[in-house]
């Protein structure tokens, strides 16, 4: 079972989904004001704008003072692929879309991941653009994350601390707590 919350119910300890962008980074810097034990969590996909996107990650997590993992999703997707080295190869040739698949992997990890650390509280930094700009793309990873939650029979709570924000409005934020963007 999981529970989507908007606002503050404590719980000891909160994953945060950071991808090295600023709406992960105000979102751990929300959970850390919320009083949570953070860990950053990166999910590589391991091409070159992840690289990127991790050195971001990597420098935020420092900034904050947080602790932080990255997991490799990179090859498990490339190894589904049957050795392409276009990811989207295999999907493209039956008509299918790539995002529901990575979606689906870094759900499952990410629920596997906060279980095996006795993690209780995912926090992700979805804001109400997201939403606006591709409402399909938000159910999907929203999605995702319930069914690997029923999947695992994990209880787990799911933090949008900026469902109700526009994206300027969570840089507003960050701003006012001296995050750097």
């Amino acid at each position: 079972c999981i529970y989507v919350k908007y606002n503050l119910f404590m719980s000891e300890r909160a994953m945060i989904l950071m991808s090295g962008g600023p709406d992960s980074f105000a979102a751990a810097k929300w959970a850390m004001s919320a009083g949570y034990n953070t860990k950053g969590v990166f999910f590589d996909a391991e091409h070159d704008v992840a690289k990127r996107e991790y050195e971001f990650f990597q420098a935020q997590t420092s900034y904050l003072d947080i602790d932080s993992d990255s997991i490799q999703v990179g090859e498990t997707i490339e190894s589904f692929d049957e050795g392409s080295t276009d990811p989207e190869h295999v999907f493209k040739g039956h008509g299918l879309n790539l995002f529901p698949f990575s979606a689906g992997i870094t759900s499952s990890l990410a629920i596997s991941y906060a279980n095996t650390c006795d993690i209780e509280t995912i926090v992700y930094g979805l804001h109400a653009d997201d939403f606006r700009q591709s409402k399909e793309y938000s159910l999907t990873v929203l999605n995702s994350i319930f069914e690997a939650a029923n999947q695992a029979q994990v209880d787990i709570e799911l933090e949008l601390p900026f469902a109700e924000y526009s994206k300027a409005e969570v840089v507003r934020r960050a701003k006012k707590w001296d995050i750097p963007l």
